[in-house]
């Protein structure tokens, strides 16, 4: 009776045994896995920035591009619109000239 009550303590001595070393390997892999995870959130992070960095350097390059380009155009039609109306602008200068230089002398 006494062997059989020392094997059963024994077996549970041995399965408390492998039980504390299967919670030890359980914590080793749940930490190793936490750094690997980590690692590659921090990687992935990074990465992201590299993207949204490039994705804003392009978005700011072609928005200045396109202002540029606006610019140019708005230019091109201001000249234009003055270069057609020129002359007619002219007159009205001179005519605008000649009503406050006859105002001016008025006063006198």
């Amino acid at each position: 009776m006494r062997e059989a009550v020392e094997k059963v303590l024994g077996a549970e001595r041995e399965a408390r045994a492998k039980i504390e070393l299967v919670k030890a390997r359980v914590a080793e892999l749940k930490s190793s896995i936490d750094k690997e995870a980590e690692t590659r959130i921090a990687a992935a992070r990074e990465q992201a920035a590299i993207t949204l960095r490039d994705a804003l350097d392009t978005a700011r390059k072609e928005s200045l591009c396109a202002l540029e380009n606006g610019q140019k155009t708005a230019r091109e039609l201001a000249d234009r619109w003055y270069a057609e109306r020129e002359g007619e602008l002219s007159l009205w200068a001179g005519q605008v000239l000649d009503a406050v230089l006859k105002t001016e002398l008025e006063k006198y």
